[in-house]
């Protein structure tokens, strides 16, 4: 077997099931899929489980993988949905409402603070918010998803992803306050 195969070879491979085809797969992909994962659940447990989960999906479905358009466009959108599916399986065990978003007044930071975040510094921000909020925000701002889809994608009205979008941007605003009161 050559040392290094293109996508093509590793997912013509993997529709034969070869497990070998499968590791090599996996092993090239698992870091990208771990952060795009880490962008939508706060526990790095939880991130795991999807990826292994967005894996298995991905070997099952393999042959349906269409080579017109990139893997990793492919994979991308299995890891998301995967991450949606998690959460929405986990909701009941979380809660829904954050009561710092209920009293706290919103203040709009200066493009100044904004210019000094470097990218850690605004990824460890958004990973500040609460799981809902980090979801929507993403899926939203990120991935481009109009509020109908975020709700339908979630399980909840579109006013909720609209209101959980608003309460996440509040939120972001108040930990870049925080963050330039700090400095």
């Amino acid at each position: 077997m050559k040392k290094y195969l293109n996508d093509a070879e590793l997912i013509a491979g993997c529709t034969k099931k070869s497990q070998k085809y499968q590791e090599l797969l996996f092993k090239k992909y698992y870091g990208y899929a771990m952060s795009i994962g880490i962008s939508y659940l706060n526990n790095r447990d939880d991130v795991v489980e999807v990826v292994q989960d967005s894996f298995l999906k991905v070997f099952n479905a393999i042959d349906q993988y269409q080579p017109s358009q990139p893997f990793k466009y492919w994979l991308r959108k299995i890891v998301v949905n995967t991450a949606i599916d998690y959460y929405r399986k986990q909701r009941k065990f979380h809660l829904h409402v954050d009561i710092s978003d209920a009293i706290m007044e919103s203040r709009s930071p200066s493009y100044c603070v904004l210019d000094k975040l470097g990218t850690q510094d605004l990824i460890d921000i958004i990973n500040k918010l609460p799981l809902t909020q980090k979801l929507v925000f993403n899926l939203f701002e990120v991935e481009g998803y109009s509020h109908a889809e975020i709700a339908e994608r979630m399980g909840f009205p579109e006013s909720s992803s609209r209101t959980y979008l608003t309460r996440a941007k509040k939120k972001l605003r108040e930990l870049v306050m925080q963050y330039e009161n700090r400095k």
